[in-house]
């Protein structure tokens, strides 16, 4: 009797997540969500170095480095925000601001060097937390498998959830994609950009948004993660 009652709660608990339909298929999330890497570039991140050449004051052009707190200091500047930007957005950005300095303002950006950066997967996998990029690119597969992996009996990997902050409209957006082993072959790579968060549930997500209201905003003091408003 006491097996027949395990394994009906068992049933109960496997229920939702056999009956849960899946998410984004890989390699059509990957094209869409690799579309949103304004520039086709990485956000710039503390611990970058940055070398910035003016072809008409070369005695300007210097290296300079984006100090913990996202900022950098530039020639004849007062403290620039550099972290959560493109290379693209911070050449317009320094152009504006050297318009009263320069009459015609040239200059170039170059990342001479990357500091660490990282994203975090949570949930059902071996072991939660920050996970740090190695190079410029990681791509979903790879974080998870360097979170240990997933837990193969509760990891419901049919609905991970992939969280990501969106500087250019200052908001986040959420994807619900189907990440089970049998769709990586031949998928189209899924690159992460920092300060992404990855989520592998044990039920079924219903509904992304209400989850992010419930488990981001509410439930991880982590702001500097997901700033902002969905």
């Amino acid at each position: 009797m006491q097996f027949t009652i395990r394994l009906l709660v068992l049933g109960l608990f496997l229920l939702p997540a056999s009956c849960a339909s899946p998410g984004q298929e890989l390699s059509e999330a990957a094209t869409a969500i690799n579309a949103t890497i304004a520039d086709g570039d990485v956000l710039l991140s503390g611990g970058d170095v940055i070398d910035i050449t003016f072809p008409n004051k070369d005695e300007w052009s210097v290296s300079v480095s984006v100090r913990p707190d996202g900022k950098a200091s530039f020639p004849f500047l007062d403290d620039v925000e550099v972290a959560d930007r493109t290379l693209g957005q911070l050449d317009k950005t320094l152009t504006a601001l050297y318009k009263p300095i320069l009459e015609s303002p040239e200059l170039s950006l170059n990342v001479s060097a990357w500091g660490s950066r990282e994203v975090v997967v949570m949930g059902m996998v071996q072991s939660p937390g920050p996970v740090i990029m190695t190079g410029r690119h990681m791509t979903l597969i790879e974080a998870i498998g360097r979170a240990g992996g997933p837990h193969r009996r509760i990891a419901l990997m049919k609905q991970v959830v992939l969280v990501r902050w969106l500087p250019e409209s200052g908001t986040r957006k959420a994807w619900k994609i189907d990440a089970r082993p049998e769709t990586w072959h031949n998928s189209t790579p899924l690159f992460l950009q920092p300060r992404d968060l990855i989520y592998v549930p044990n039920k079924p997500i219903d509904d992304v948004n209400i989850w992010i209201d419930q488990y981001i905003r509410q439930m991880i003091p982590i702001p500097q993660l997901v700033p902002g408003a969905i």
